[in-house]
């Protein structure tokens, strides 16, 4: 028969340091992955850019973007989605000003089967439950934006 797709995902590793707990480093992240916590959200992991290049998330109205590399969307004043390519960083200011620091380490091209494997040791105790009450204000903008990324893995 014909030979099997060769099938890839992206796989996100990252940095994210929040104001009353230490830097964490996360490996493959899981789409929709809420940070620093699902009880708080304050950034939605959106998934790899189109172009393969950035990581896009989404980004609660609590937050405004201080300094960094990352591009907001619509502007700079009102980040409502931020992408960072790895290597950068873009820093957050809370409304008590408190700073959070997100850094793209890198993207990997994983094969599809390594890549569930290597999230489902994670996800029995990640941030993939379901979707409680902090959620719901992103709903609108969180369709919205599936819709635009349409369709990736």
């Amino acid at each position: 028969g014909p030979a099997p797709e060769r099938r890839f995902t992206y796989a996100v590793d990252l940095t994210f340091d929040a104001p009353d707990s230490p830097p964490r480093t996360y490996r493959n992240l899981p789409r929709l992955s809420m940070l620093p916590s699902q009880a708080s959200p304050l950034l939605i992991f959106l998934g790899v850019g189109a172009d393969l290049n950035d990581v896009v998330f989404l980004v609660d109205s609590k937050l405004r973007a201080s300094s960094g590399e990352g591009t907001c969307s619509p502007s700079p004043e009102e980040c409502a989605t931020v992408s960072i390519e790895p290597g950068e960083q873009q820093v957050f200011l809370d409304d008590k000003d408190r700073r959070y620091v997100l850094g793209i380490d890198q993207i990997r091209e994983v094969p599809l089967a390594a890549a569930s494997q290597e999230s489902d040791e994670r996800t029995a105790g990640s941030a993939k439950a379901g979707i409680g009450e902090p959620v719901r204000r992103f709903l609108p903008q969180l369709l919205t934006e599936l819709l635009v990324i349409g369709g990736q893995q």
